[in-house]
């Protein structure tokens, strides 16, 4: 029983181990400013911390956690497997001949801890049909380099090319371009002055 277990789990990856981290923190921190404002009374009436402003963010950690030991993927031969899903099993296989586009996410925690969301996207949907929240960034390139080549036809093992900067805006002129939109006067206020100004008695 135990070698047919582990010929059904061979090729099985899990997510990152700090997934839940990332994909409960901002939750977490709305879950607790709000219950803050709740208790000095900038909501309402404060009557001090009720218990689920207590046990909301441990539900939502809980959740993540959860999803987190039940997803699963597998790059197949030509399809992507992704399996999640808890009392009720959802298993999609995304054929690598479909593949519309790959696409990596990095959130603003996820980046500072060297992780990656990879989205993928079939041909003929508006939507992401497959995603991996989170890979080390490094697994989440060597994944679109091999989904990529294998749409193509390529060997798995080639690399993605290299990025080209097409274009670079020094920092000092975006800094001064964002002021300037920001304190430059619409036409539309030009317009309004000129007309109140004409309007005065001589």
């Amino acid at each position: 029983m135990r070698w047919r277990r582990a010929g059904r789990d061979e090729g099985w990856h899990r997510l990152h181990p700090l997934s839940p981290l990332v994909r409960s923190v901002r939750g977490v921190l709305a879950v607790l400013a709000l219950a803050g404002l709740s208790t000095t009374g900038a909501t309402g009436n404060g009557t001090g911390t009720h218990w689920y402003d207590l046990a909301l963010p441990v539900v939502i950690a809980v959740a993540a956690i959860i999803s987190w030991l039940v997803t699963r993927w597998k790059l197949d031969g030509v399809t992507l497997r992704i399996e999640t899903g808890l009392l009720r099993r959802d298993s999609r296989q995304l054929p690598v001949a479909r593949i519309q586009a790959v696409d990596l996410v990095r959130p603003f925690l996820a980046r500072m801890l060297g992780m990656a969301e990879l989205r993928v996207r079939l041909a003929g949907s508006g939507d992401a049909d497959g995603r991996l929240a989170y890979l080390t960034e490094q697994a989440a390139v060597a994944l679109r380099a091999r989904l990529l080549a294998a749409h193509h036809g390529l060997d798995p093992a080639t690399p993605e090319p290299a990025e080209q900067v097409i274009t670079s805006v020094p920092t000092g002129r975006l800094v001064g371009a964002s002021l300037l939109a920001a304190v430059r006067p619409r036409p539309s206020s030009w317009w309004a002055w000129w007309s109140r100004s004409s309007r005065r008695p001589a």
